[in-house]
């Protein structure tokens, strides 16, 4: 049973780093070596989304039930919207090329995201993790010492 919680609990620190500190260095990256001057409110905008999306990493590694549905529904809105998206505005492609170059690029992306809610939601060794995370937490808030 350890080792299913262990392996949960990478899991959910893998995804946790795949959502929030790749996007961030990724972005800050992006800014750093811009051809064209950068204004003030790009980099506020980055550090603090940046520092909102590293909280919420921290809070889902740590097992806090809410985050982890938080990211299971952000990721199921981020795979299915802008597919259908495509799909909707797939009749004003001139060209099969021009939707096939859309898909090319939004379909693997959406599918990732999809992929990783499941992960999150159904997984067992990530449901054994937030069962064990969420019953230490039970357990101290109703420990004898705390009365």
């Amino acid at each position: 049973m350890h080792a299913t919680i262990e392996r949960g609990r990478r899991i959910t620190l893998g995804i946790a780093i795949w959502l929030t500190v790749v996007p961030l260095v990724l972005r800050i990256a992006l800014l750093l070596f811009s051809r064209r001057p950068v204004p003030a409110g790009a980099w506020s905008s980055a550090i603090f989304s940046g520092a909102i999306s590293l909280a919420l990493g921290w809070l889902l590694y740590q097992g806090y039930a809410w985050t982890r549905l938080l990211f299971v529904v952000g990721l199921a809105v981020i795979a299915v919207v802008p597919t259908a998206r495509m799909l909707m505005i797939a009749r004003d492609f001139t060209t099969a090329g021009q939707w096939i170059a859309a898909a090319a690029i939004v379909i693997p992306r959406d599918t990732i995201n999809l992929v990783l809610a499941l992960v999150l939601w159904r997984s067992p060794s990530v449901v054994a993790f937030f069962e064990r995370r969420n019953a230490i937490a039970t357990l101290s808030l109703t420990s004898p010492a705390l009365d």
